[in-house]
């Protein structure tokens, strides 16, 4: 069943987008690539130096307690997913990107420390789910080391064996695990999270409407379904789309539908999201705003109106950059703070055209954007 209700973008909006949408999405490849304000990072390294730092005890109380998924970080996100974050490495891989290359040294030196500790891990604790999951995790990371962040046309034709091989034996891995541990939604959801890697696409998506038949308020199944459905994997943005609309209902999947609906746009965004019509702005804004209700963290305030600019929804643009005293930089890799605020200065409302002269300076602010980004990544 294909869901016609769309979110609407201003005509402004529409000229951001078109501007900026050859200008590399590069979020993703910010991940351990230096300092960072981002809360789930924080904790990732956090708990990534307890594995290090061989504190097992400490990593097994704080599995267990992350299964309470109530438990939140700073900004909202679920306890369980830092943890599961610290345990993995720095995936980017999911988003072509100018991340590391194949065989990146620093990155197979960090995967192989990690390896060696979960091993210890397993040894001391041979029960410990922590464990057994991050053993399958740093397995899989090292098949992304082999294959790099590069798009598929530019992976090295050597590294595809070394890929798969390791991706098999983590599904691998993940599949000996007891049954107990196959009805974590965590564990549900790393094994969709590979599958899509190597196995047909029809399996995979049978395993993602058996997760989805049990509603959950594990957020991770729901950020692994939308991007399951992006055209980069074989979907398109109407499938992303439908899927998004699942998340709200009727019935709703979990119990704060607006709130995942956002997390989970944000997960698959890009510079046209709105256009493409992937993601509805109207319920990405709402759930913003109960998010903001709970955790009103700066890192929250700063992507809520980045996404307020590429929607074109200049009001809350202004409203949200009154409330930043510091842009986090992190937040604003699209398009910049600057550039967002001057364009929300100069609009008033959404129903009125912006002049001519706004149009332009909007127009040539966004190009240069996008010339210095391709630089960046060049």
């Amino acid at each position: 069943m294909r869901f016609t209700a769309r979110g609407a973008a201003g005509p402004v909006a529409l000229a951001v987008c078109a501007l900026i949408a050859g200008a590399p999405v590069r979020a993703a490849c910010l991940l351990g690539a230096g300092p960072t304000e981002r809360p789930i990072l924080l904790w990732r390294d956090k708990v990534r130096s307890m594995l290090l730092d061989a504190q097992f005890t400490a990593l097994d109380a704080l599995e267990a307690k992350s299964r309470d998924l109530s438990q939140r970080i700073e900004d909202g996100q679920q306890l369980r997913q830092a943890f599961m974050a610290g345990i993995g490495t720095s995936r980017t891989g999911r988003f072509p990107c100018a991340g590391s290359p194949s065989g990146d040294p620093e990155r197979a030196a960090l995967n192989r420390k990690m390896g060696d500790k979960v091993a210890e891990w397993m040894q001391a604790y041979p029960a410990s789910r922590g464990a057994r999951m991050a053993a399958a995790l740093t397995v899989f990371e090292k098949g992304w080391i082999a294959r790099g962040d590069a798009a598929v046309a530019k992976v090295p034709e050597e590294a595809w064996p070394v890929y798969k091989a390791n991706v098999l034996a983590a599904l691998q891995l993940l599949d000996a695990q007891d049954e107990a541990t196959k009805q974590d939604p965590a564990w549900i959801t790393e094994r969709i999270d590979m599958a899509y890697l190597l196995e047909p696409r029809s399996a995979v998506e049978r395993r993602l409407e058996q997760a989805l038949a049990r509603p959950t308020d594990y957020h991770g199944i729901y950020f692994v379904g939308a991007n399951f459905y992006l055209p980069r994997w074989g979907g398109s943005d109407a499938d992303v789309a439908d899927f998004m609309q699942r998340i709200l209902g009727p019935p709703p999947l979990t119990t704060e539908p607006y709130v995942v609906y956002a997390r989970a746009g944000w997960s698959v965004s890009d510079p046209k999201m709105f256009v493409n019509h992937r993601v509805a702005w109207p319920a990405m804004k709402r759930g913003f705003e109960e998010l903001l209700a709970n955790y009103p963290h700066p890192w929250n305030v700063n992507n809520f109106a980045h996404f307020a600019c590429l929607a074109g929804d200049w009001e809350t643009v202004r409203n949200l950059t009154a409330r930043i005293e510091r842009p986090t930089t992190e937040a604003w890799q699209e398009v910049s703070y600057e550039d967002c605020q001057r364009a929300g200065q100069s609009r008033r409302g959404w129903g009125m055209l912006l002049p001519l002269a706004a149009i332009l300076v909007l127009a040539i602010l966004m190009l240069v954007r996008a010339a210095q980004l391709r630089r960046d990544v060049g």
